[in-house]
C-alpha cells in the first residue's frame, strides 16, 4: 500500500474534485485501480495498492494502538429505508464511525468529532446538495490487522469517491 500527494485546484464541487483526482491517479498509477483520497487546502492525499508510485504507508498491526482521524459523510437509512439521510448529531455520527471501524478490525478506545462544511455534490443530472462532513478522531486498538489493512486501502462509509472515508493512523508510543 502506497500513498502520494497531488495538488488540485479550480474545483467548485465534490464531483469536479472526484473527476480531477480520478484523471490524475489514472495518469500516475494506471487505469482500473482502487484508491481512496482526502482533500485538504488544495492538496489531495491518495492511497492505493498498485505499482510503485508514492511512498509506503503505515500498515496497521494487530495489538497496536493508534491515533486515528477520518473524514466521513455520516448517513443512515431513512425511517422508511428508501434512501439515506444525513445524521444531525455528533453522537450519532460518532456511533456510525465506531460501527464502521469495529467491523473493519479496530476496537475504538476513544472517539470525538466535529461537523465541517462539506462540498456541494455538483454531479450533472442530479439535484445539487451539500455533502455532510464529519471529522472523527480518537484512539483505536487493532484487533484484526488484515481487516484493518483492507479498510485502510478501501476506506469506510459513504461517499468514498468524493474524498470521504480514508482512515489516517499515527502510532502511539
Amino acid at each position: 500500500m502506497r500513498e502520494f500527494v497531488m495538488r488540485v485546484s479550480d474545483f467548485d464541487n465534490a464531483y469536479a474534485l472526484h473527476q480531477k483526482v480520478w484523471s490524475g491517479v489514472k495518469k500516475l498509477v494506471g487505469d482500473g485501480i482502487q484508491f481512496v483520497f482526502r482533500e485538504a487546502d488544495g492538496y489531495v492525499k491518495v492511497r492505493h495498492s498498485a505499482g510503485e508510485v508514492g511512498r509506503p504507508c503505515l500498515i496497521p498491526e494487530t495489538g497496536k494502538r493508534y491515533r486515528f482521524d477520518v473524514l466521513v459523510n455520516p448517513v443512515r437509512s431513512s425511517n422508511d429505508s428508501s434512501k439515506k439521510v444525513a445524521v444531525a448529531s455528533p453522537e450519532e455520527a460518532i456511533a456510525i464511525v465506531k460501527r464502521h471501524l469495529e467491523k473493519n478490525g479496530f476496537s475504538v478506545q476513544s472517539a470525538g468529532g466535529d461537523f465541517l462544511q462539506g462540498n456541494m455534490l455538483g454531479k450533472p443530472g442530479l439535484k445539487n446538495f451539500r455533502i455532510r462532513s464529519f471529522l472523527a478522531y480518537g484512539e483505536v486498538l487493532v484487533v484484526d490487522g488484515e481487516k484493518a489493512t483492507v479498510a485502510m486501502q478501501k476506506g469506510i462509509g459513504a461517499a468514498k469517491r468524493f474524498g470521504y472515508g480514508m482512515i489516517e493512523l499515527e502510532g502511539i508510543k
